[in-house]
């Protein structure tokens, strides 16, 4: 029984690292690497973009102000 118990034991480990090695492998191949690449660079690009917006507001709103009129908001409104 504890012959048994020992084999199941090694059968599970074995098969569980033999996913994780594999899943690795398949990580480091170049395609998983492109993978990995373009979602960070997707991620990159849209935060990107979203700060810049943000700093256009702000700077938009800046020159509003300065200006001292609201013709600003109106343009933004007709886009």
């Amino acid at each position: 029984m504890r012959r048994l118990f020992y084999l199941a034991a090694g059968v599970a480990i074995g098969v569980a690292a033999t996913r994780r090695v594999n899943r690795a492998v398949r990580a480091w191949t170049p395609q998983g690497l492109a993978d990995g690449l373009g979602e960070t660079a997707r991620n990159f690009a849209a935060e990107v973009r979203a700060g810049m917006a943000e700093r256009e507001n702000e700077l938009r709103e800046a020159f509003a102000e300065q200006r001292g009129d609201d013709t600003d908001t109106e343009v933004r409104k007709a886009r």
